[in-house]
Order: C-alpha cells, then structure tokens, then sequence
C-alpha cells in the first residue's frame, strides 16, 4: 500500500526488507541447534516451544521480506507449511483491502486470519517478544526491535556480516526480477503496460542495492551528528517520502509575504500624518511619529516545532502541509530548527516516540522525512512528550516552542504543570487546526486552560502562516 502511494518508494522498502533480513536470525542456524532437542522428546512444552519458535521467525521473514534466511536448511515439510501459510495471508489481506469503511469485517477477518495461523504453525501458548531479547534465546527479538539503534550493537553485529547478508538479498531479488521481466518479453505487446506500483524491477533492486540516494546521504549525516543521549524514547522517523511531496507553494508565499519583515530586520509603519512634512498637521498632532520603525529578526533563533499525530487522522494531510512548509521557509531565513513528535504506531496499537530533525543538523533537508507518517491512535500524551523532551529544551533553550495538537490531552492536569515547567526555558506557543470555525474556537480555548505564553486555532491550513509568524516574531519599537 505504501509503495502504491508514494513514487519511489519500492527501492527503499527493498532496502529496508535487505536490512531486515541480514539483522535477523538465520532460521536455518535456529533449526541446526534445536533439532536435537525437538527430536529427543517432540512432544514435550520444550520441544514445542522450540518449534513455535522457529516457525514464527521464519513466518515473519517470509511475509515481511519475501525470504526466509537459512529457508534451504528446515526441513521441507516445515518450510513448505510455512510458504503455504504466508500465501494465504496474502491472498486474504489482498481481498481485506477492498473492505474500505468495513471496519467491523476487517476486524473479525483479521481475528480469524491470526487464529488460521496460529493453529496452522502451532503457535497456541506461544508468546513472541514484544521488545529486547528472549532470556533462553539472546538473538530472539520482537520485529520492531531490529531496526532500532541498540539492536545491532547489543547483539555486536558484524558490518561486513551485514552487506554480505543484504547483497545475498538483493541478488536473489534481481534474480526474480528477471526472470519476471523474461517472461514479459515473450509475448508481443503493441502497447507496453503501465509498470505496477508493486512490481520489483532490476532498476528498483540496483537501487535498492545503493541504498537510494536519500538513504546514502541519510547516513552520512547520521555520521556527523553525535547521538543524542537527552531523548532516548525518541527514535529516527525511518519513512520512504520526501518532504518535498507535501510543499504547499501557497502556504509558501504567504509565509515568506508574512517573514519579509524578518528578512529585512525591521518594518516600517507610516503613521497618519504619513511620510512628508505637513506643518498644519504637525503643529496639531505633534506626538504623532512619522513612521515607526518595529524591530523583527528570526535570524539565528531557535524553533522547537512539536507534531502531535495521535488523534488527528482526520485533519492530518493538513497538518503534514503546515510542518513541511514551515520548516522548509523557517529554515531558509536562518533559523535553527528542530521537529519532534508523536503519534500511534502503525499496526501495533503503541505509541510511536520519533524525532525527525534536531538542533545539532544545521538545515532542513529532502532526508528530514515527516510525510509518511501516520495518524492513527485516538489519543494524546502530551504531558509524557513534554517531560521526555525536557532535559532537550533545557539544554538547548529554544526562542520558541510550538506545539501542533487538537488540544485535548490524555492528562490534562500533568500537560498542564509540564507546560509550566518548560516556560521557564522557552516561550510556549500552540496552535491547532480544526474542520470548521466553531471547532477551531472550542479548540483555541481548550489550549488557553494550559497556560501556554500564545495560542491560536484555525479551520485552514493558509491561515496560518500570518498568525504563526506573530506567535513566533521578536518584536520591539523604536
């Protein structure tokens, strides 16, 4: 689904599934060191356990990757049992897709679609991890787990082991490919089809095999960045999409319209006796200045930007154009930014920590990646982001915090006392954007309750930028 939205996406998944598989166990290795266990008693807890074990690695490494790492070494009845199981699990999601709002049948699919496995694997009474490593097993982890920063470093994973595991991958997958593409070649076509969005080419493999360009540069910069030990709960947003599919140029030019004061460092009033002498006018209004001249300058400030994607599905292609856009025209008039945020993860009913750009990156780049992310969990926890990203803004002292929500926290009264704590580092501002002017107004005064130094609301993405810009904005008359 998701290469199908987003172009360019497939090379990226393939590298992501290539990493997948070359962090993973070997299930072949797995098999090799339990058999003479499972062999020895096969029905005892240990043995079965044991099995289960091996047939729920090699289930997700097949429907996640497309292989099984060390497949050619289980036994073939076990191996084809689990291709078997994998093919109907994708059949049915397939067919689930065209449910669009049956949610309820989605639901009692999904239920019996995960019992058909688990009776079909023997996994009853079986308990994945749901994060870090297995007591019995050291190498056995939840899925989620492999692509977090401790993963590889706990475990002391070897690098060159890595790139001979993911080319390994890849050669197979260009294999495939070309073989498919073979097949293509022999009928005679008078019009060449449109390339499916899921269909794997050996272009998308060769890129896939240099990691993609954004990728190549993604870590570079990672290289030149010190890890950041103030948010640990806070992971890298690892998404397929450049920000550039979700610049609003109209949100654009009104922001720029709104910052060219800033770019100047001043704006100049005309006052009503206006710009030329007029001594009628001035023996009457003498205390009236010609012109007022109101200092404003964003250079070089600070911009902590807080992206709430908990419960704001319904609203959030909205709020992907204002981040994006806001960022992208902060950045180019010289101000340090930084973007954290949160939201649910998608498919496994938690919570999703990340950080997308921090103060220590000098710009915003194409690899500072927020489009992909998804607003999925009905729910809002202000108060724990606030006091996860506390020792960071104490650190930092950000010119401005700003915090992008629909205003309704899980905890109020502790979002309430957080924002309290961090007005003594920074100047705490938040806005919301509503589907209509009578939610925008409850949401704006929903936000006043918290004790934020400015807040304001909006039913359109385009009123923004203005008002946003007087949130932010230094100001001082001379």
């Amino acid at each position: 689904m998701g290469v199908e939205e987003w172009p360019g996406y497939l090379p990226e998944r393939l590298y992501t599934n290539a990493y997948g598989y070359a962090l993973r166990p070997d299930v072949g290795e797995m098999w090799r060191k339990y058999a003479p266990y499972i062999n020895a008693d096969p029905n005892s807890t240990l043995s079965k356990q044991l099995g289960a074990e091996i047939r729920h690695e090699a289930f997700l490494q097949k429907l996640l990757t497309g292989r099984i790492k060390g497949g050619a070494q289980l036994p073939p009845k076990e191996r084809k049992k689990i291709e078997e199981v994998v093919e109907y699990v994708e059949k049915t999601l397939e067919r689930m897709r065209n449910y669009k709002d049956k949610k309820g049948q989605v639901f009692q699919d999904l239920s019996r679609l995960t019992q058909f496995v688990i009776d079909e694997l023997e996994l009853e009474g079986f308990k994945p991890p749901r994060t870090g490593p297995s007591a019995h097993a050291p190498g056995r982890s939840s899925w989620d787990d492999t692509f977090t920063e401790n993963y590889a470093r706990d475990r002391q994973v070897n690098k060159q082991k890595v790139e001979k595991d993911m080319e390994e991958y890849f050669d197979e997958t260009e294999k495939e490919a070309r073989k498919e593409e073979k097949k293509g070649k022999k009928g005679v076509e008078e019009k060449p089809e449109k390339k499916e969005p899921t269909k794997i080419t050996v272009e998308d493999v060769e890129k896939a095999r240099k990691g993609s360009e954004q990728v190549v540069k993604e870590y570079q910069q990672a290289k030149r960045v010190e890890v950041d030990q103030l948010t640990p709960m806070f992971a890298p947003v690892a998404t397929a999409v450049s920000p550039s599919e979700y610049r609003d140029q109209k949100f654009i030019t009104e922001m720029n319209a709104a910052l060219k004061e800033w770019k100047t460092g001043r704006k100049e009033i005309v006052g009503r006796s206006g710009a030329r002498l007029s001594i009628p006018h001035y023996i009457r209004h003498r205390e009236e200045p010609f012109i007022t001249r109101i200092r404003k300058s964003a250079r070089g400030r600070k911009i902590l930007v807080i992206a709430d994607f908990g419960s704001m599905e319904s609203q959030q292609e909205e709020y992907k154009k204002a981040i994006v856009s806001s960022m992208e025209v902060l950045n180019g008039i010289g101000s340090k930014t930084a973007l954290y945020g949160f939201g649910g993860e998608k498919g496994s009913g938690g919570w999703f920590f990340f950080k997308v750009k921090r103060f220590e990156e000098p710009r915003w780049t194409p690899n500072h990646k927020t489009a992909a992310l998804e607003a999925e969990y009905p729910c809002t926890p202000t108060d724990k982001v606030y006091r996860g990203l506390l020792p960071y803004i104490r650190k930092h002292r950000p010119d401005v915090t700003i915090t992008i929500t629909d205003g309704a926290p899980d905890n109020s009264e502790e979002t309430e006392r957080m924002v309290k704590q961090l007005k003594k580092h920074t100047r705490m501002v938040a806005f919301g954007i509503g589907t209509n002017e009578a939610e925008a107004r409850r949401m704006g005064a929903r936000l006043k309750r918290f004790g934020y130094h400015k807040v304001f609301a909006v039913d359109d993405v385009n009123k923004i930028p203005r008002r946003l810009v007087n949130l932010i904005a230094p100001t001082g008359r001379r």
